[in-house]
């Protein structure tokens, strides 16, 4: 007998395309694949109590290896517990079991990893409302590892996913490869209300009539306009410092430039030797550094009157 039986509708268009598929059909490898790893993998037996919809319960009592490893997982992934823990015996029912199938992408598949450690392989499909068969044994179709689209609660037209990879391939090795016993924690009855109760608390919106969405997109579009602001006065600032200290810069070339030209005029005494006297001549300019120096001037009109008044050998 097969261990797995895929029933295929025949009032449906289906491609059987090594290639592209049709925009307007399904493609046949794609659906036969997510149906055998359902039978071989992803099955349990999480479904509504059958005297309570406000409970869940699990099916014959039987729990799943696959049953095993579904957890809530937030907000600490590291520190995820598996649900059906909430369960008093395997035939009972709870109404924290049902809040946690229903916990809206708080609801994971976990694996054991190589440190020893439980984590998040593949992120699971649990809608606000639970549906049986569906809830719980797919994976979160919203969510941004396209590899597991394979595993998404209904098939695409035209979309063809003919492998197993990522967090689908993940679980897949570890239930052909761990012990059925091995499994994560046990969540405790309260847990599951906390869990839920810290999600609720951090994404609540208690801004008046703004949606989360429209409330952040505001936070945000503030936030960006402060930076900006902030940038283009900081560059002002520096342009402003630039330009004062450039002017600064060029006034003290023109003093320099000012001060190495400025002339100061003295008249001053001008001998000269004519016809073997000493006589003055008209005086004459001279510039600061002459004049910071005045001893020159006395010093050479004595050795000229000092040469007129030698006698020579000759006279």
């Amino acid at each position: 007998d097969a261990d797995v039986v895929v029933l295929i509708a025949t009032d449906r268009a289906w491609s059987t395309s090594d290639h592209a598929v049709a925009s307007a059909h399904y493609d046949l490898e794609t659906v036969t694949l997510h149906e055998m790893l359902h039978g071989v993998a992803f099955n349990g037996a999480f479904t509504h109590s059958n005297s309570d919809r406000s409970k869940a319960m699990l099916a014959r009592g039987e729990l799943s290896a696959f049953d095993r490893l579904v957890t809530l997982s937030y907000p600490n992934r590291s520190a995820s517990c598996a649900v059906y823990g909430v369960l008093s015996t395997l035939q009972g029912e709870s109404a924290e079991l049902l809040a946690a199938l229903t916990s809206e992408k708080l609801l994971s598949a976990s694996i054991l990893t190589e440190s020893g450690t439980w984590s998040a392989a593949l992120q699971l499909y649990s809608p606000s409302s639970f549906v049986a068969r569906t809830s719980v044994y797919h994976a979160e179709p919203t969510s941004k590892f396209s590899d597991d689209r394979v595993l998404a609660p209904q098939p695409r037209l035209g979309e063809a996913r003919r492998e197993v990879r990522g967090g689908t391939l993940r679980i897949v090795r570890h239930l052909l490869n761990a012990p059925i016993d091995v499994a994560p924690r046990r969540c405790a009855e309260s847990e599951v209300y906390a869990i839920l109760a810290a999600h609720d608390n951090e994404h609540k919106c208690t801004e008046g009539s703004l949606s989360c969405g429209a409330f952040y997109g505001l936070i945000a579009g503030i936030l960006v306009s402060f930076f900006v602001g902030a940038v283009a006065i900081a560059l002002i600032v520096i342009v402003r410092k630039r330009r004062a200290t450039l002017a600064r810069t060029e006034a003290n070339a023109d003093g320099d430039v000012r001060n190495s030209e400025k002339i100061e005029t003295r008249d001053l005494p001008v001998f000269a030797v004519m016809d073997g006297k000493v006589q003055s001549a008209e005086p004459r300019t001279h510039d600061k550094c002459v004049e910071n120096d005045k001893s020159l001037v006395p010093q050479a009109v004595a050795k000229n009157v000092s040469a007129v008044d030698a006698p020579t050998s000759e006279t």
